[in-house]
């Protein structure tokens, strides 16, 4: 998707799998790997497989990069925070499409 909204049409790779990374990702990454907001469209009416798997750590661990990813070139880009942190921030502002990182982001 690009800023303005708009989906950018992808045209699938044959026998590929795809990966979409969440804010978890993203923030652990220290922006190096992000989150996408996506729509499935299928051209076609054939079979199609997905497999959906939201992959979640203890409630109370900090998340955080290491630090080797953050430097001069690469300042941190989000405080440190919990899982537990980021669900009840998504449940109590009813956040549901990713959003929810942004309350996270440092003051650059």
């Amino acid at each position: 998707m690009r800023k303005s909204g708009e989906f950018v049409a992808v045209e699938p790779w044959p026998n590929s799998l795809l990966v979409n990374m969440g804010n978890i990702t993203t923030a652990w990454s220290n922006g190096r790997f992000n989150n996408v907001r996506h729509r499935v469209m299928c051209k076609e009416a054939k079979t199609r497989v997905s497999i959906v798997s939201f992959i979640r750590g203890p409630k109370d661990t900090v998340l955080e990069p290491p630090s080797e990813l953050v430097d001069t070139e690469h300042p941190r880009l989000y405080v440190p925070f919990t899982q537990d942190d980021l669900a009840k921030l998504r449940q109590s502002a009813m956040i549901f499409t990713g959003e929810g990182l942004d309350y996270f982001r440092t003051n650059l």
